[in-house]
């Protein structure tokens, strides 16, 4: 190509989301849901389906069938046998809340893409604007998705009103006709059956108005819910497509479908190095003061390390003689109260109970692992460059209360390092572990929670309370 400043070079415009007109397409289905013009008969129709005209013309069997309301709604298995005839609307906007949650997170994606943006305002050229049309456009698709998620929640919280309100209806009904016979029944007694043809008319009459009344509703709610899962059928590709194009480019797929080489799992020991603020001189300090001679010389000779060694984050975490600075985290590295003092509690795992650690065995201290997932690295406030091969998770197959009966079962060298401890008075049979929430430290926030195990975990795993299993 010619170098005269002149010419204008050729710049692409295009983005990974060109050409797939999600956005356009959801718009027109977010107003029609959110319209509730697929309500069959429009909302009112759903309001006030029960008049007072039966009260006032039998006040007795009215007080009866408030009873018998009340009983549908609170008693089981009369409320359960209920919900399963009418709908159970709690569980309709169970599901409304959840699609407003996903609503409410993919909206703060986009806006936080939108406010990243704005770090990039003063650089220019091809690559950046590159970066700003992918950027701006992954943003808005996923401020549409969570629009269209809003949808959802609004299309369901609409219907549970129905739902409800039809519920209400029946139930009502159910309640006034029986109320209405129990008390048109006492009246027979009383005229000695004088009036029952007069009851018959009565019911029948009854009956007859309340199935017409009933069955005209319980006909636009089914419309109205065949209308709806209509709207919603139409917005679920979107979604579908939205998420496997997202999942595309996060996943390495590259515009054109080219993939991009995924980057390891489990970065090498030399990436982890990379991570780490240290001097090479200040970190061959370190490995000589904490792993020894050799392991120093064969640093400084070709920069191999062990994969087993961690590596400090900054030389801040170390204290003047190489070593880490565990006063940073005083007093087991818990937070403190107002008093000073650790706050923790005593906590004995029951079997089936996991666990994690990042580093060797040979330690004490653990983390539970949330339903949720582990938690993250930062919320642990270590002093090491993050080392995902470090990671391991265990699995209580005991509790701690079974040490002295496993430790009278155990090999004599398992039994000699248990003997070691209690000597150096680290540990004593009986005693429980602590779990209390992770201090502030090495210039992380920490907010996880650990568990300082009575025994490292080596040592639990030989006496086969612990086992190591795959994360």
């Amino acid at each position: 190509m010619t170098g005269n400043p002149l010419v204008a070079a050729a710049v692409d415009h295009t983005s990974p989301f060109a050409g797939t007109l999600l956005v356009e397409d959801g718009e027109q289905l977010v107003q029609a849901v959110n319209s509730g013009d697929w309500v069959s008969g429009g909302m009112a129709a759903f309001s006030g389906l029960l008049d007072t005209a039966a009260a006032v013309s039998d006040p007795l069997g009215s007080l009866i069938a408030a009873g018998l309301g009340w009983l549908i709604d609170h008693v089981e298995p009369l409320k359960g046998w209920f919900n399963d005839l009418t709908g159970n609307a709690a569980e309709v906007q169970a599901f409304a809340q959840t699609w407003a949650n996903i609503h409410t997170q993919m909206e703060a994606a986009g806006t936080e893409l939108h406010r990243v943006l704005g770090d990039v305002d003063d650089l220019a050229g091809q690559a950046i604007d590159a970066y700003r049309r992918f950027q701006q456009d992954t943003a808005k698709h996923l401020t549409a998705a969570g629009t269209w998620a809003g949808a959802f929640s609004t299309g369901l919280n609409i219907a549970s009103m129905i739902v409800q309100a039809v519920h209400d209806l029946v139930r009502d009904v159910l309640s006034q006709l029986v109320g209405s016979a129990i008390s048109w029944a006492s009246e027979a007694v009383f005229t000695l059956g004088l009036a029952t043809p007069w009851i018959i008319e009565q019911v029948s009459t009854r009956v007859a108005s309340w199935v017409s009344k009933v069955g005209k509703f319980i006909t636009r709610l089914l419309e109205s819910l065949k209308a709806l899962r209509g709207l919603l059928d139409q917005l679920k590709p979107l979604l579908d497509k939205a998420s496997e194009l997202f999942g595309k480019l996060l996943h390495g797929k590259g515009p054109g479908g080219r993939d991009i080489p995924d980057e390891p799992k489990k970065p090498s020991i030399h990436d982890v190095r990379n991570r780490s603020s240290l001097s090479d001189a200040d970190l061959e300090s370190f490995l000589r003061t904490n792993y020894g001679d050799d392991v120093a010389d064969a640093f400084a000779k070709d920069g191999t390390i062990p994969d087993d060694v961690q590596i400090p984050k900054d030389p801040s975490v170390l204290t003047p003689d190489g070593k880490i600075d565990w006063s940073q985290v005083p007093k087991g590295g818990y937070k403190l109260d107002g008093d000073g003092d650790p706050i923790k509690q005593p906590h004995n795992p029951q079997p089936g109970e996991v666990v994690d650690r990042y580093g060797p065995s040979d330690g004490r201290y653990t983390s539970p692992v949330p339903e949720n997932g582990p938690y993250t690295y930062d919320q642990r406030s270590l002093p090491y460059v993050e080392n995902p091969n470090h990671y391991h998770q265990y699995e209580f197959n005991d509790d701690l209360n079974s040490v002295k009966a496993r430790y009278d079962q155990a090999p004599p060298d398992v039994q000699a390092r248990v003997d070691d401890l209690i000597d150096k008075g680290y540990y004593s049979f009986g005693q429980q572990a602590s779990r209390g929430p992770i201090a502030d430290g090495f210039g992380v926030p920490g907010q996880g929670v650990q568990d300082e195990l009575p025994l490292p975990v080596d040592v639990l795993i030989d006496l086969g309370i612990l086992s190591e299993r795959t994360p």
